[in-house]
């Protein structure tokens, strides 16, 4: 077995991590702008574009007005990207997470080294990488990125220190500074993840002197400084509503609604649902269950798998009990699955290993190997036979064929691996299992979403080409983020009880339509027609539920018969029976 107490090269220069990142930076990297900014990105991207126009990093905001979702951090790599290349456009918008996602595959292939061979590190780097949900959210401008490099580099690095006896000090300042720096991100999820995990972890080990020692306090207080930083201005600015406001509103939306038919659902869907995201590598940890392989795994990696152990034991609660969270919200971890991937890859291709614990990582390759193999097939024959209920799914036949030919070149590839022992063969096996993961992502996945991808930039264009140039246009109360972003140009704020009495004599073209409800009729107290309707949605929809309207000012007396004639023409646009952009 290659040890990583015996290596020689270090960690960062072996060639597994070379072929890693290449991979993790192909698939995340690869086709980046083909699809429009959709769901919450533009929401960060436009407080990006008003923090660089206003210099204000303090305080988020949406059209000048305060936007207190969540502190400001996730925004900020995107402003430096926008500096960086001269233009906010969707590839500096989505440049920083890929870049998160990178460091993150960094960091999972070191700290692994730390008590697995190349292999193992390897199959850990290479699992996160191409974990289901982590192909879809590891290159959009979510949140989500930045805050899982954050959370967890800090256990990583705490862990790291630890194990390896750095500096008490160093090593909890360290932590606590990513902690920081991931409540600033996306709340208190951060260091209540890194507390926790950190604080039982070592009251299990009954090591008093790491857990109340000075040092730790020391770590505590590079906390507070780091936060403070931010908190204490933002304080000063927006008032203790406002500090409220920023660290609970999102959290208080989880319990909108909710009875406890809600809760008994998610309890019961939700540890499905992660595994689910978790696809294909999720099925190597139901290994843990078995006391065979938990034997086998042996007193270096042990200590590691315990830490994650602890880790899941802390952080899974606070979203399965928690109704209306999503998958997505426990990607902080997702690194620490990783690893305890990686160690059943290690321990399974080790040449000691037993064989039924060698039979896991046989089994897995040749279900992986016969799925490769169908999805080579299915992606032709869905093209070749014109089938309408499968019209959707459909590729093109280049597209295909080659991706049916790479499918079955990966499945040998598996399938001798499967037949060879020892870590190269497992290397091999892991890579090609990460290659197919990441080419039908790539291909047919990227295309089929892209197909049905509703297209509002092109839509925005349409309607600022319709639109007199010197046009200003404002919004009665906050606009949709996705169109605001895309249509570029400021978008004055006019608060909704004063919309009619607020508009200039200039002010002739107006818009409104927002995300936190779907739809709801305007009474403005002048006649105007609506001009254009532009869909929200992620996805082409005959009847969006999101959507922005552009209306015009007429010269009229305001009547009931206009006001419903003008829904009646929004109604209309929105279900394809009129034109959505009207010259």
């Amino acid at each position: 077995m290659d040890a990583p107490t015996t290596r020689v090269t270090p960690w960062w220069r072996e060639r597994e991590l070379i072929l890693l990142l290449v991979l993790a930076a192909v698939v995340h990297a690869g086709r980046l702008t083909e699809l429009p900014l959709r769901g919450e990105e533009s929401r960060r991207a436009q407080v990006a574009v008003e923090m660089m126009a206003r210099g204000d990093w303090i305080v988020p905001r949406q059209q000048g007005e305060p936007f207190l979702s969540r502190p400001p951090l996730g925004s900020y790599p995107i402003a430096v990207a926008m500096k960086v290349l001269g233009e906010d456009s969707p590839l500096a918008v989505r440049l920083p997470t890929v870049l998160a996602t990178l460091v993150t595959v960094l960091l999972i292939y070191g700290y692994s080294r730390l008590f697995l061979s190349r292999a193992g590190a390897l199959g850990a780097g290479l699992a996160y990488a191409t974990f289901g949900q982590v192909l879809q959210l590891g290159r959009l401008a979510e949140t989500e990125a930045t805050f899982t490099v954050l959370v967890a580099g800090a256990l990583m690095l705490w862990h790291w220190g630890y194990t390896r006896g750095w500096s008490r000090a160093l090593t909890w300042s360290i932590a606590y500074t990513l902690a920081a720096l991931g409540a600033m991100a996306k709340g208190p999820q951060a260091p209540a993840y890194f507390g926790g995990t950190v604080g039982l972890y070592l009251l299990l080990r009954r090591d008093w002197r790491m857990l109340f020692g000075p040092s730790h306090f020391a770590g505590i207080a590079t906390f507070a400084a780091v936060l403070g930083a931010w908190q204490i201005p933002f304080a000063m600015q927006m008032g203790m509503k406002g500090v409220w406001a920023i660290w609970a509103s999102d959290v208080g939306l989880r319990y909108n609604e909710v009875t406890w038919v809600t809760y008994v659902v998610h309890a019961i869907t939700y540890p499905p649902e992660v595994l689910g995201g978790l696809l294909p590598w999720s099925a190597l940890l139901l290994a843990y269950l078995s006391p065979r392989f938990r034997r086998a795994i042996g007193p270096v990696a042990g200590p590691a798998a315990i830490f994650w152990g602890v880790c899941l034991l802390v952080t899974f609660p606070t979203c399965w009990f928690v109704p209306n969270a999503r998958a997505r919200y426990y990607m902080p971890i997702y690194p620490g699955l990783a690893i305890l991937v990686g160690v059943v890859i290690d321990r399974a291709v080790s040449l000691e290993a037993p064989e039924n614990v060698r039979r896991i990582w046989s089994r897995f390759l040749r279900v992986m190997a016969v799925i490769a193999v169908l999805l080579g097939v299915g992606a032709v024959a869905v093209s070749v036979v014109k089938v309408p209920a499968l019209a959707r799914v459909r590729q093109t036949l280049p597209m295909a064929a080659g991706f049916a030919i790479a499918a079955t070149g990966l499945a040998v590839v598996m399938r001798r691996a499967r037949s060879q022992a020892g870590p190269v063969a497992g290397e091999r096996g892991a890579l090609a299992v990460a290659g197919l993961v990441g080419l039908a992502f790539l291909g047919p996945v990227l295309s089929l979403q892209s197909r049905s991808s509703e297209d509002a930039p092109a839509a925005i264009a349409r309607l600022k080409a319709s639109l007199p140039k010197d046009v200003k246009l404002v919004s009665f109360g906050p606009v949709h983020h996705l169109f605001a972003y895309y249509y570029g140009d400021p978008i004055a704020y006019q608060p909704l009880p004063d919309a009619g009495g607020n508009l200039g004599p200039k002010d002739e073209y107006f818009c409104f339509g927002g995300c936190d409800v779907p739809y709801r009729p305007q009474p403005f107290p002048f006649a105007w027609e609506p001009v254009a309707m532009v869909s929200c949605e992620r996805k082409n929809s005959d009847k969006p539920r999101f959507f922005v309207v552009v209306g015009k000012k007429i010269p009229a007396e305001p009547s009931a018969e206009l006001a419903r004639c003008s829904l009646d023409r929004i109604e209309a646009m929105r279900s394809g029976k009129e034109p959505r952009i009207l010259r």
